[in-house]
């Protein structure tokens, strides 16, 4: 790194690591403006459980005593430091960490992440395969982090978007109007298909329960759909039956709060479906 960082007379030994600026423990200690500087050594041993390996380690650096172990800081290190610092000019030398850290942040390049939509979803067919099959939705999301490698699911890239909706089984979206089918296989098929049947399974239901009041609303509506609904939940029936799998759970759509509000219905599907 050729950068020069100095504050007030205390000029740097910058080293890189991993393209992040990491400073040397006796300089930050004269740089606070302590008489000894290997004093910060004592504020740091105090305080060491504070810091994470990402904030302070121990390297072999050129000194002039020839090549030696150096305990060096991050900037978030440093910043810590200067927190637990007791100098006059510990509050200057936070300021002037924190603007070398929103510098070096600016020129990092940010890594690709996914859109909003395609984080939503994926949260949306995570929680419905596990309405589907049972499975608690940390499963699911487990497995899915580890297959990609990554401490969250929000975390994939872009180019991971369409392996993660396979390995899940759902349809893979562009949200831009056109939808590409994810690899052609059963798997796949099967997970659509019995979404699609449990969506149509509840929607048959929510017609029912809520005939008597949309009769009253528009009569002739209300009886024309209610045979289509009866036609659905025929189908419905003789795909499961054909197929062998297992329908939605009555008792959870007869007590699912339908007049609740949005977090009292996630709330039951968490507690009940998940």
């Amino acid at each position: 790194m050729n950068a020069i960082l100095s504050f007030n007379n205390v000029h740097f030994d910058i080293s890189d690591i991993n393209g992040k600026t990491w400073l040397r423990l006796p300089q930050i200690g004269a740089a606070l403006g302590y008489a000894n500087p290997y004093k910060i050594q004592q504020v740091y041993n105090r305080n060491a459980d504070e810091f994470t390996d990402n904030m302070t380690q121990v390297i072999e650096l050129p000194t002039q005593g020839g090549i030696q172990s150096v305990r060096v800081f991050s900037l978030r290190g440093c910043h810590l430091l200067g927190m637990l610092a007791r100098t006059k000019i510990a509050k200057e030398f936070r300021s002037w960490v924190l603007d070398i850290l929103e510098r070096e942040t600016d020129n990092q390049p940010t890594e690709p992440r996914l859109s909003d939509k395609q984080v939503g979803y994926l949260y949306q067919s995570v929680m419905r395969i596990c309405a589907e099959t049972g499975q608690p939705y940390q499963t699911v999301f487990g497995g899915l982090k580890r297959h990609f490698g990554v401490a969250s699911y929000k975390h994939l890239a872009p180019k991971d978007f369409q392996a993660a909706c396979a390995w899940l089984g759902v349809t893979v979206k562009t949200f831009e109007g056109e939808v590409i089918d994810a690899p052609d296989n059963w798997e796949s098929c099967r997970h659509n298909v019995q979404s699609t049947l449990n969506a149509a399974e509840w929607v048959c239901y929510w017609f029912t329960h809520h005939y008597p009041a949309l009769k009253l609303l528009n009569p002739h509506a209300a009886s024309f759909i209610i045979d289509h609904v009866k036609d659905m939940k025929l189908g419905i029936g003789l795909i499961r039956s054909r197929m062998n799998w297992q329908g939605v759970n009555r008792q959870h759509m007869e007590y699912f709060p339908w007049n609740g509000s949005n977090e009292q219905q996630q709330h039951y599907h968490f507690k009940h479906l998940a």
